[in-house]
């Protein structure tokens, strides 16, 4: 008699020696075999759960004690994740009363308390629960334990019972699988590493791989994601530099990537605070997205901005282009500070697009101090093709615009002025008339034309600063006058 035609009475006395790994193998089975060890895998879950529980909470210490997240902004910055934090908020459905509550907790015990209910009575469910996770918990080899308990315990419940939505930490993605049950989520904030290609070794190699690979079956996993934030593991600026040309990278495990990434069909708001692998690579946006976020775009190469240029996002309604996002930005002196010591011409200032294919947008916004540093017709490509986009966008951008070309009127009046080159060819002419004509009233007139005249074409066929004069490019006009 083979397991699939067995009585469910004899299969469960067969089934009630095996342990918890064994029964797991059982589940890709036949619909009675696996139905029959399900329910014997819930009653080892259901019992490790109270255990786990009961051992957390009777050994707790100081090490392990957990301090609210009172800005969940925090996890955010690396130089201040550096306590116990924990923050915890979930659905409360009381089938007992038939009540329905809105919780939100720092100290995990009270939780773990509303569980143990949950499983011995079978009458408290405890749903949509969002979990910020500091990096010192995510460390702790007692939470360790704890998560993994509460994932298998989340395995064998239904999603009306138990399911964690919400998921933002600093673990990386490998290790996220490992712990939580991601099948549930629908809101997930992930750090993404740094690596540096100025120095690309073996061992960057296998980190970059491994990486890849993790966050690669995290997206597989998150099938149902409908918000998803990813930002950068340390600051962006500082010791990330451009994607040296010629460095030879596996392609393919970036295409498994981008695979992965449009098939999050559910996804509608997407923020990305930082480079993904290096600045020339981009990441396609799945069709089912309405709201992208961009944040330190001073970053991006202009291979990047030429792949935004042609994408086609299908159903984008909502988009927001920022220099810091929600990292904050080093204050050392605001925008251009912060760049990279020998970024390749600070992004893509000055670059031209030509043409975006984004259409239908009803929102945009963008800040005005990333303009020089963004490709000079972004913002006029994106307004022409979406006219319905809603606010005052235009006007803002027309007065920015005009600001930022008077800007660079007097830095490249000042340039030819400083560099002193046509200096000698305009007093000459001068000499000229003076020896032919005398002094006229109209000289100064004149003299200024001529200038003007000599400066209009230097702006269409630049020249190149004699060697002696090369040196005070770039200085203020303080120091100059």
């Amino acid at each position: 008699m083979s397991l699939s035609t067995m009585p469910t009475e004899i299969l469960l006395m067969v089934f009630d020696p095996l342990e918890f790994e064994e029964l797991v193998c059982l589940l890709p089975t036949c619909k009675h075999v696996r139905q029959v060890a399900f329910y014997c895998l819930s009653k080892i879950v259901d019992e490790r759960i109270v255990e786990s529980i009961a051992e957390f909470q009777e050994n707790e210490d100081k090490r392990s004690k957990t301090v609210p997240i009172k800005d969940l902004q925090i996890l955010r910055n690396h130089e201040h994740d550096m306590s116990m934090g924990l923050h915890i908020g979930f659905t409360v459905v009381d089938g007992e009363n038939k009540k329905t509550s809105e919780m939100s907790v720092s100290d995990i015990s009270h939780f773990l308390d509303l569980i143990n209910i949950g499983v011995k009575t079978g009458k408290m469910d405890l749903l949509n629960v969002e979990m910020y996770i500091s990096e010192p918990v995510s460390d702790n080899s007692r939470f360790t334990r704890l998560f993994i308990a509460l994932k298998h315990y989340s395995l064998t419940r239904s999603p009306l019972e138990f399911s964690i939505t919400s998921l933002s930490t600093r673990l990386k993605p490998a290790n996220m699988i490992r712990l939580f049950d991601t099948t549930r989520l629908t809101k997930m904030t992930l750090f993404f590493e740094k690596f540096r290609w100025d120095n690309w070794g073996t061992d960057e190699t296998t980190k970059y791989i491994k990486f890849v690979q993790g966050f690669k079956n995290l997206l597989r996993r998150v099938k149902n994601l409908e918000q998803l934030e990813i930002l950068l593991d340390g600051p962006v600026g500082f010791g990330f530099p451009a994607f040296p040309p010629g460095l030879a990278i596996d392609e393919d495990h970036l295409e498994e990537l981008k695979t992965a990434f449009l098939a999050l069909e559910k996804l509608h708001t997407l923020k990305l605070n930082t480079l993904l692998i290096h600045p020339s690579f981009f990441l396609p946006v799945p069709e089912s997205v309405k709201t992208l976020s961009l944040a330190h775009v001073i970053y991006y190469s202009k291979d990047w901005w030429d792949e935004f240029a042609k994408y086609p996002f299908k159903n984008l309604e909502n988009l927001e282009l920022n220099i810091c996002g929600n990292q904050e930005c080093f204050k050392q002196g605001g925008v251009g500070t912060h760049l990279a010591p020998g970024w390749l011409s600070e992004g893509a200032k000055g670059y031209i697009i030509g043409d975006v294919k984004i259409r239908g947008l009803k929102k945009f916004d963008f800040e005005e101090k990333q303009l020089p540093y963004l490709p000079s017709d972004l913002i006029p490509c994106i307004l022409k093709q979406n006219p319905g986009v809603e606010g005052d966008v235009g006007k803002r951008f027309a007065k920015e615009y005009s600001a930022t070309l008077i800007q660079k009127c007097k830095e490249e009046l000042i340039q030819a002025m400083v560099w002193k080159m046509f200096e000698s060819e305009v007093s000459a002419d001068v000499e000229r008339r003076f020896l032919e004509n005398g002094a006229q009233e109209d000289d100064l007139k004149k003299c200024t034309l001529d200038y003007l005249a000599r400066f209009s074409g230097f702006l269409t066929e630049p020249a190149i600063p004699p060697p002696d004069l090369a040196d005070v490019k770039g200085k203020s006009i303080a120091t100059d006058f």
